[in-house]
Formats: structure tokens, sequence, C-alpha cells
């Protein structure tokens, strides 16, 4: 449920100014994250399964974030649960009733110690509103983006060959 950029190696490390490397990171970060919280943003909407999910609290729209690496060749743009909205993973994965899997009496059944759980799921899986964004964004402006980056990183007198 996460997407995560990073560089590649085509030259040193060392050989890249690591401020300008963050910053580009940061605002990549950000309109993948722009674009993640557009897909879950859509009012009234009752979604389906396999739609993204509709737009109630705003409270899932919050937990999309960006977070550079500290090495900074790197960006992760997850939903990070908070005590306010810790349902994310209910909403992507799906979940079934509560005591789905008990048998008459309320006790566990114990023949599903370790086995794919029995019961239909309550709320079915939802679209990734993160890797559509990705990959959106990644159709669309990725390239360009890490090219001038790299352009601008590389510090003065470096040769190339």
């Amino acid at each position: 449920m996460a997407i995560e950029f990073t560089l590649d190696k085509p030259i040193n490390f060392p050989q890249l100014d690591n401020k300008v490397i963050k910053k580009g990171f940061r605002s990549v970060g950000r309109e993948v994250t722009k674009v993640a919280r557009k897909n879950v943003s859509r009012r009234g909407v009752v979604s389906k399964p396999g739609e993204f999910p509709g737009l109630h609290s705003g409270q899932l729209r919050k937990t999309i974030k960006a977070r550079v690496s500290r090495s900074g060749f790197s960006v992760l743009v997850k939903s990070f649960p908070t005590e306010e909205a810790d349902y994310p993973y209910y909403v992507f994965y799906g979940h079934r009733a509560p005591y789905a899997d008990r048998v008459a009496g309320g006790k566990q059944d114990r023949r599903q110690h370790g086995k794919k759980r029995v019961g239909d799921k309550v709320a079915a899986p939802r679209a990734n509103w993160i890797t559509a964004a990705a990959d959106t964004y990644e159709r669309t402006r990725y390239g360009a983006v890490m090219n001038k980056l790299v352009t601008e990183a590389i510090k003065p007198g470096v040769i190339l060959g």
C-alpha cells in the first residue's frame, strides 16, 4: 500500500548534492500525495469494490503523507494511520464481520487455526489509491523531473566518463 521512488545509481552518490536531491524528492512526494488525495476525495460517493473509496469525513485523505529517507535518495508515499484514522488498511484490504470465524456459542473455531478465514467480507477491498497516483505521475512527469533533478544535483567539476 506504499510506493517508494528511488534513484538508481548511474553515478556515484558522492558526486551528487544531497540537498538538491532531497528537495527534488520532497517535491515528487508532494505531487504524488496530491494526486492520491484527489483519488479519495469524491464526496458523497458510496464506493464499490475495486473503486477508490469516497470521502465521508476526510480522515483517510489526511493520512496520506510523503517522507523522504535520511539519505535523500528515496521518498515513501503511504497512508500513515493515526489515532483519529486507523483504518486505511481495512479500507484497502477489506474486512469481515466481527466474530465471522466463530462457531455456535461464540467460541473460536479450532479448525480455523492457521488457515484462511471463513465467511464473506463485509467490506470488500477497494482500489489502491496510492499506486494509481504513482502510476499517473510516472506516466506524465517522472522522467522529466528526475532528468532535471540529476542534472542540477551533479557537483561542479565532476567529469562523467
